[in-house]
């Protein structure tokens, strides 16, 4: 693999670690891979053959201040950025809560980082860095689970205002299939929805929240021991708190009851809801049978990936699922 940024995903914990609750991210073996660099005498410049882009530093759009910031950072730290073409992929759906722009702004500064006249021998912070403040152009004022997902790659605990935020799990890849059910909502919204119900209902939805963040606490030990059907039962309970947070929707449901009926060991929503994406995990033997569930239940696209993915490992150091 060349430079690459993972795609991410959320495990448990969504919308309770606004809260304060905790959860779990983890990394995707999907994401933006650089395919070439070639020495340009004018600009830097980033073609997305995917997304049919082409963009430079500052263009006017919003993935040119992306990237004019990133540049920014990166030869504040290691001095001018050789001018380059520089040619990508993706394979990480836009718009469904995976981590698209983060992907992008990772592998982008990483291949930054190798283009600069003196690269640091351990680029983390710096990626960090450089990712947070692309995403600022996209998202506003991020959580930052996406870009530091991306960066570090496996399983992290989340919880905010905990120093460390982010505490990596050692565990093995977690084969998932994800569909994506719906077009994502808009993430804001989301939020300020389960703000006001919690204002409406302080007790129960506090409880609900609580919830969530104890399921996420209990999947550290069955994600660290590879345990499929113990991971599926938290997520069931996961969805059902989800819905009643008010973040699930008939689709959403419609694909978590298809994986499940198909033979998952379970599913829920991942993300912010109102749309986007679910998350299955089920034995090898199934899947076939769980793709043909989803398609049929109206996914919009079914991805099989390992979450807990670290494109840091060397080759062929990966954990076997």
């Amino acid at each position: 693999m060349g430079v690459f940024g993972c795609g991410k995903v959320i495990l448990f914990g969504e919308h309770a670690a606004v809260f304060g609750h905790p959860a779990l991210a983890a990394a995707l073996s999907i994401g933006v891979e650089v395919t070439d660099a070639v020495p340009d005498d004018l600009d830097i410049s980033l073609h997305v053959s995917p997304w049919g882009t082409r963009t430079t530093p500052g263009d006017g759009t919003r993935m040119g201040e992306s990237l004019a910031r990133i540049l920014a950072a990166v030869e504040g730290d290691c001095g001018p950025v050789r001018p380059t073409r520089i040619s990508m992929t993706s394979n990480v759906p836009l718009g469904a809560g995976l981590g698209s722009s983060a992907a992008l702004a990772v592998a982008t500064a990483r291949q930054l980082i190798l283009l600069s006249t003196s690269p640091p021998t351990d680029p983390t912070d710096l990626i960090l860095r450089a990712a947070a403040a692309s995403e600022q152009v996209f998202h506003g004022n991020p959580s930052g689970v996406d870009h530091t997902t991306s960066t570090l790659g496996g399983v992290l605990d989340f919880q905010r205002h905990r120093t460390p935020a982010f505490l990596k799990i050692n565990a093995p890849p977690l084969p998932l299939i994800i569909a994506q059910m719906a077009e994502g909502a808009d993430t804001g919204q989301m939020v300020a929805g389960v703000a006001a119900r919690r204002e409406a209902l302080p007790g129960p939805v506090d409880a609900l929240l609580g919830l969530l963040g104890d399921l996420a606490l209990r999947a550290r030990a069955p994600l660290m021991a590879g345990d499929g059907p113990a991971l599926g039962l938290l997520m069931d309970l996961a969805h059902g708190a989800l819905a009643a947070i008010g973040v699930a929707t008939e689709a959403l449901d419609r694909g978590c009851h298809a994986a499940r009926g198909a033979g998952a060991w379970g599913a829920k929503l991942t993300g912010a809801g109102g749309g986007g994406c679910i998350i299955c995990v089920s034995p090898e033997d199934r899947r076939g049978a769980i793709r043909a569930a989803l398609e049929a239940a109206g996914a919009l696209e079914i991805i099989t990936t390992d979450a807990g993915f670290d494109p840091n490992a060397p080759r062929g150091a990966q954990a076997e699922p």
